[in-house]
């Protein structure tokens, strides 16, 4: 009996099929036959990403089982190209420091009072502090809203408290293909800028996350001197390690507050 490589084109292409909840197909490919048959088509199965299980018998039983396929995105499943072997999600989060005076108001609302000129002469002292500690406030604006938020962050400042921890959510897919698959297709789209709703809906994350995950609304552009800022999920260049016939990719989307004019329109 004879094989070709060009599997769910030949005659012992998927013979089952189901659709998982993660939404990505999973065909089921058994065969049955001499120790020698069994084993030559089981290897080409494996050789092509399949997980394979071989059982001892009269006559030996082979099943191959293909998790799911690639896309021109590296994620959405198609019919006929490459093949996962596992894939697996996690929600992250990283933490980083930021300077308290560029802050959003999100993290503290009552720095939004602070006026564009007062925040120039606050942050010109933080950077290059007067000889003798004290910042004369009465250079600042006749705002006291804005005075007294400057005040408030000028004694944080003078206390230590220079930066505001960060918690910024990390969304991370890991992947293991084939070491034959072409690996071009994970760095289409990189620096754009997703949704909740396109990741539900075009990656296939889990249905269940779309509620933990933030999707912040936008902050208007008259606020931000007419620059558009976007909340959403930025792609990451993927990482990729190989270990003897499978590739381990992990690709990651952070979240944050992107300027439109860098990363373009959400996706």
């Amino acid at each position: 009996m004879s094989f070709n490589n060009n599997f769910g084109t030949d005659g012992y292409g998927p013979q089952e099929s189901t659709y998982q909840v993660n939404k990505f197909p999973q065909y089921t490919v058994p065969y049955s036959g001499p120790s020698s048959s069994v084993y030559h088509s089981a290897s080409i199965y494996y050789n092509k990403g399949w997980q394979v299980k071989v059982t001892q018998g009269n006559p030996y039983q082979m099943v191959a089982t293909l998790q799911c396929e690639l896309s021109s995105d590296g994620i959405t499943p198609i019919t006929g190209t490459g093949s996962y072997v596992t894939v697996n999600w996690g929600l992250h989060y990283k933490t980083t420091d930021k300077d308290i005076l560029n802050v959003g108001t999100n993290i503290i609302p009552w720095i939004g009072q602070i006026e564009t000129s007062d925040r120039i002469l606050l942050a010109n002292a933080i950077n290059s502090p007067p000889k003798n500690g004290i910042l004369d406030f009465t250079t600042f604006s006749t705002n006291s809203l804005s005075v007294s938020s400057s005040q408030t962050i000028w004694y944080m400042v003078q206390s230590g408290f220079k930066t505001v921890p960060i918690v910024t959510p990390i969304l991370r897919m890991t992947l293991v293909v084939p070491s034959t698959y072409n690996m071009t297709s994970f760095n289409n789209y990189i620096g754009s800028n997703y949704s909740v709703s396109t990741l539900a809906s075009a990656i296939g994350i889990p249905s269940n996350w779309s509620s933990i995950m933030p999707q912040g609304t936008d902050p208007n552009p008259t606020g931000s001197n007419g620059i558009p800022y976007l909340y959403g999920w930025l792609k990451q260049p993927p990482t990729q390690d190989q270990n003897g016939t499978t590739i381990t990719i992990q690709q990651e989307w952070e979240y944050g507050l992107w300027p439109q004019n860098i990363y373009g329109t959400r996706l």
